[in-house]
């Protein structure tokens, strides 16, 4: 997965950041093993529905931050611990196919916990910093294969961000 997103948002003290914001993921599955074809007299769309296996979502979230160790006016290092809880729309007509199943959902359950540095960039300016973090994202959603009807998709990964 790679994503881009942006939070705009109220600083409302030195440890607590909360605002809303809006994103794009594009999504890679592989390709999973060939479509297998329904069982005799079973009549589903999806198996003739077109698919891929890379696809775009919108996240739209509320962003809450927590800032830990966090000296006003410092050029220290200090501790965050971030959470965006929303929704993510996919932005395709396709189903996304991801192994055996297809996401056919267009709205979907978004959770994105980070915890990382944050580093000022400028003395005058200590609310100007660079952000490394690592990011758990989960996304729920509806799911079609025989006997499922839900899937969650889970990511670890590297987060780099910058706060003025």
């Amino acid at each position: 997965m790679l994503s881009v997103n942006t939070s705009q948002g109220f600083r409302y003290s030195n440890w607590f950041y909360m605002g809303v914001g809006i994103g794009l993921d594009v999504m890679f599955a592989s390709d999973g093993p060939e479509e297998a074809a329904p069982p005799y007299g079973w009549d589903d769309p999806h198996f003739s529905h077109d698919n891929a296996t890379t696809t775009v979502f919108l996240p739209l979230f509320t962003d809450f931050r927590f800032n830990i160790g966090n000296n006003p006016g410092s050029m220290s290092p200090s501790f965050f611990i971030d959470v965006k809880v929303g929704a993510s729309f996919m932005l395709s007509n396709k189903y996304f196919k991801v192994g055996d199943g297809f996401i056919t959902s267009r709205e979907n359950f978004y959770l994105k916990p980070s915890l990382g540095i944050k580093i000022p960039v400028s003395k005058t300016h200590p609310q100007q910093a660079f952000n490394v973090g690592v990011t758990y994202q989960r996304v729920t959603s509806d799911w079609w294969y025989v006997g499922s009807r839900n899937i969650t998709l889970n990511s670890v990964g590297a987060s780099v961000g910058f706060e003025w």
